[in-house]
């Protein structure tokens, strides 16, 4: 059945490519922008996902794209939102709205250490943001959203191995002043403000103020204390400057600051035994909990960055300058039962970064194109976990582990990252059909912190102190042939190399270990592809078939409540993903993007410190089968326009670890039918509209991360029976409507 799934995606794509046809095709638009092919074609969408503007139909690389507009009208607010626009894409909340995690073509993190890099890069406004703590971001007035699908480390950089997403926010317009507000009632309930306000300062000078707030009750309530979890309170601001002095020097100025306090997220028990079932009896409801303590999420986010465009003979120079800090304290019921087993439970991060970048690119239409650049960087991240463990309760199996005692641990990090690398990459244009592009990049790494754990706990062991340092590197080279047989089709094959940087666990549990640093990261990927228009640009059909190879992948599982990290040999992920849009009438379009992966190890001998073999597991957090389909219909109704939208995603369940152990939930991991829709009026010739929204209108739920802590929720005699397993899971929001007034001046 399995290779028959593969046989059909390689099938389908090799179709895709083979019968495009020919359409007529239209210059691109300027960056940033859209450009109707016509009364019944589709929008061209611009982007910068090779570092100069292109349409999205001419990039060689797999890109999904998404417009401020589309950002606006689907109500996508953060990360989680981008889920159901992207194929084959996964994102993990492992601590709730404190530490998250995305996951592309099999690449993902679940490792908070400071100095241990992500696979997937995240980058605002061109700024890096690198932990897992760092990018939990409120979007708001932005420009455009594009997700790179695959190693993008030559032109991209650092640990670009599973793909990048790229959040462009507005820049400030010279045209006019202008602003916008949005307001929005919940029925959970909760208010949501966002907006902004432009004011051309002269004719070279424009500045730009945006805005996001969120006060939103939590859809969570835990029956023991009688509060909501799960919470949104939050406010964003933004300021921006644009100076143009002349037609061929422009500098952006942006800086914006997040504040977050909200109340700890929710964790559900799955699984046998007394705690269990004693949940299930006061709190049915799935997601509602019954633990002793609510937990909280205080977030401090700031960052400030200048651009510089200058066009010169040799092409534009580009600099980049930027800086970013965060502050957040996360408490959080761990055990989630209602004894203090683990009480306070608590994270510190406290982390600044800076990078410069520096870049030349040519002029676009050239025989030879080019990229020359170099890029450096420095940060610092402290990360401290206070872990206390209550053994004197005879209720939980946690007392056997410690001996019936308390047993309190500080686990403490602090990591600085020194990185320099230089790039460059060349297209050869050698006709007008046919092209390739040839480019590479050197990254080096210098690492040096410590480690530092107080106390003892059978989680973190015994205390010590270590300081520890080393250097990485990796060369990341990229190659493209691309070909256009027409005007409406671009066919092309690409081999990639990937590099994520190497570092130090903050959870060894002896001296030993906490030397021996995780090696980096190093994939390879191939890919062929395919971007088609047909019917007159009122269809767009996109393929990419890869197959990825990564050695020393960089794992976390968590055994008997010991986290253990170590390197597996080697994975291979390979796939085929599918993105179709139809313009079927000027009133009506529907899409689809589907996704299918196949994520195995294929060499981790020893992958515990109990020797299991996990060679031939499936990676965490892949789930095989990903589609979701939308329709968009826009009627003339009573001197107005009524778009009306619904989506539908569907997913298999996926694994949660990489030993593949936690069996009671991978069945709950599947998402069926998780449908949002939504219905917005805009009056003709007049500047507000209004929205009515529905997030999860079938009520449906899924889990989304989990940890296996049967240490806390079993009792003696549980374990004694033979249970092994109790989840702590992380689920979906329940089903929420609402509306939103907008208005322009």
């Amino acid at each position: 059945m399995k290779k028959l799934c593969w046989k059909t995606s390689l099938w389908l794509g090799a179709a895709t490519i083979a019968f495009a046809a020919p359409v007529s095709a239209q210059p691109a638009a300027a960056p940033g922008q859209g450009a109707e092919n016509g009364e019944t074609g589709l929008t061209d969408i611009v982007v910068t996902a090779t570092r100069r503007a292109e349409s999205l139909q001419r990039v060689p690389i797999a890109v999904t794209a998404l417009s401020g507009e589309d950002v606006q009208r689907n109500r996508i607010q953060n990360f989680a939102d981008v889920v159901q626009a992207v194929p084959g894409l996964s994102f993990i909340p492992f601590k709730g709205a404190s530490t998250t995690a995305i996951q592309i073509r099999g690449q993902s993190q679940t490792n908070d250490a400071p100095g241990l890099d992500l696979p997937v890069a995240v980058f605002i406004d061109d700024i890096y943001y690198g932990t897992t703590a760092s990018f939990d971001a409120d979007f708001y007035d932005v420009a455009q959203i594009a997700v790179l699908r695959g190693p993008q480390g030559t032109t991209f950089g650092r640990n670009v191995v599973g793909g990048a997403l790229q959040i462009t926010t507005r820049r400030p317009e010279f045209d006019a002043a202008s602003g916008e507000i949005n307001a929005s009632l919940l029925s959970r309930p909760g208010f949501e403000a966002n907006g902004f306000f432009n004011l051309p300062l002269s004719d070279k000078v424009a500045a730009r103020t945006a805005f996001s707030f969120h006060h939103v009750d939590g859809y969570t309530k835990n029956v023991f204390t009688g509060n909501k979890l799960n919470d949104l309170k939050s406010y964003s601001l933004r300021g921006s400057l644009r100076f143009q002095p002349r037609d061929d020097l422009e500098i952006n100025l942006k800086a914006s600051y997040l504040r977050q306090n909200n109340a700890g997220s929710h964790g559900r028990l799955f699984g046998p035994g007394f705690f269990v079932a004693q949940q299930n009896q006061f709190a049915p409801d799935v997601h509602d909990s019954y633990a002793d303590y609510d937990g909280y999420v205080r977030r401090h986010v700031f960052s400030i960055v200048g651009h510089l465009d200058w066009t010169t003979a040799l092409g534009t120079v580009t600099a980049i300058t930027s800086y970013r800090s965060l502050k957040q304290q996360w408490g959080e019921d761990i055990d989630a039962t209602p004894l203090p087993l683990q009480f306070p439970r608590k994270d510190v991060n406290d982390e600044w970064a800076f990078s410069q970048e520096l870049r030349l690119t040519s002029e676009k239409g050239r025989t030879l194109e080019y990229i020359l650049g170099a890029y450096y960087s420095r940060d610092s991240i402290y990360k401290l976990i206070e872990l206390n463990q209550n053994g004197t309760f005879t209720q939980s199996y946690l007392s056997v582990i410690t001996g019936g005692v308390f047993q309190r641990a500080l686990a403490a990090g602090l990591a600085k990252t020194t990185s320099f690398a230089p790039y460059a990459e060349m297209k050869f244009n050698l006709s007008d059909q046919l092209a390739i592009t040839a480019g590479a990049r050197y990254t080096t790494d210098r690492k040096r912190g410590y480690t530092d754990h107080q106390g003892f706990s059978f989680a973190y062991g015994a205390a010590y102190f270590v300081n520890w340092g080393k250097n990485f590197s990796g060369f990341t080279p990229r190659a493209i042939v691309e070909f256009k047989p027409n005007r409406d089709v671009l066919l092309y094959g690409s081999v990639s190399r990937g590099y994520k940087g190497g570092g130090f666990s903050i959870a060894a549990t002896n001296v030993q270990r906490a030397l021996t640093p995780l090696k980096p990261e190093r994939s390879t990927s191939y890919e062929l592809g395919a971007k088609t228009s047909w019917f007159d640009r009122r269809l767009r059909a996109n393929v990419a078939l890869y197959q990825a190879d990564t050695k020393d992948l960089q794992v976390r599982s968590l055994v008997g409540g010991v986290f253990q990290d170590s390197n597996a040999g080697k994975a291979r992920v390979k796939g085929v993903e599918l993105e179709l849009l139809g313009k079927v009438s000027p009133l009506l379009s529907l899409g689809a993007n589907y996704a299918y992966t196949h994520a195995r190890y294929i060499s981790f001998p020893n992958c515990t410190s109990g020797g299991a073999n996990c060679t031939g597991n499936t990676l965490p957090n892949v789930p095989t089968h990903d589609v979701t389909v939308f329709a968009e219909l826009n009627l003339p109704i009573g001197g107005g326009e009524l778009g009306l939208r619904v989506s539908d995603k569907y997913a298999t369940k996926y694994q949660l670890d990489a030993v593949n152990a936690q069996q009671i939930v991978v069945p709950l991991t599947a998402q069926k039918h998780f449908v949002n829709a939504s219905a917005t009026y805009q009056p003709d010739g007049q500047p507000w509209k209004v929205q009515l929204f529905v997030r999860n209108l079938l009520n449906k739920w899924s889990a989304t991360a989990s940890g296996n802590y049967f240490f806390y929720a079993l009792t003696p005699a549980d374990y004694a029976a033979g249970a092994r397993e109790v989840d702590r899971v992380s689920v979906t929001p329940p089903r929420m409507f609402g509306g939103t007034f907008s208005y322009k001046f």
